[in-house]
């Protein structure tokens, strides 16, 4: 394929998926063809290459941009907003992270918690939720003087779920629960 193509279907012959960079703010993600369809079709925007983003905004809570450059990737890997195997690893780093997260917010209310694990967590958080914008107020909110429940981590550490769960690094609250075993219900 020489060139942009026409259509979002021209992807699949060449088993490609769509990377969207977001002008404003640097925000880049990759998009398989159908998640990008299923978008596509929940904001009634169309599937013609040069009218892609025209409905589409940027992710990240702080930009909210519409400015964007699309290209194809072609042969890709899994992209970040896919569901990935979690693995050992990873899967132990991110809920450290959030439990020093969850107990730092719950003291936030009451006294600054701008200490070496809290500023260690979003450290190790940082790559999986590669929205540094977000990290950096979540820091300047941890070491803020100022107390009040809306300058306290909570709302931080929900972005942080939510944009862990968008990117498949998360499992959604109902796929962590675990099915009780026949006979035991308790």
């Amino acid at each position: 394929m020489v060139g942009d193509p026409k259509t979002l279907s021209d992807l699949t012959r060449i088993e490609a998926d769509v990377r969207v960079r977001c002008r404003d703010c640097g925000l880049e993600e990759d998009w398989s063809v159908e998640s990008l369809r299923r978008h596509l079709a929940g904001v009634g925007g169309s599937e013609v290459w040069s009218e892609l983003t025209r409905g589409m905004r940027c992710r990240r809570l702080t930009c909210q941009g519409t400015d964007f450059r699309v290209t194809p990737v072609p042969f890709s890997r899994k992209p970040p907003n896919m569901p990935r195997k979690v693995k050992a690893l990873d899967g132990l780093l991110i809920d450290l992270a959030l439990r020093i997260l969850h107990a730092a917010a719950q003291r936030s209310t009451r006294e600054p918690v701008g200490t070496p694990e809290v500023r260690l967590s979003l450290y190790v958080l940082r790559p999986y939720l590669r929205d540094d914008h977000l990290v950096r107020g979540a820091w300047g909110c941890a070491c803020s003087k100022e107390r009040a429940v809306i300058t306290s981590l909570h709302q931080y550490v929900r972005w942080f779920e939510f944009r862990l769960r968008q990117r498949g690094w998360l499992l959604a609250e109902a796929e962590l629960r675990r099915p009780t075993m026949p006979g035991n219900d308790r």
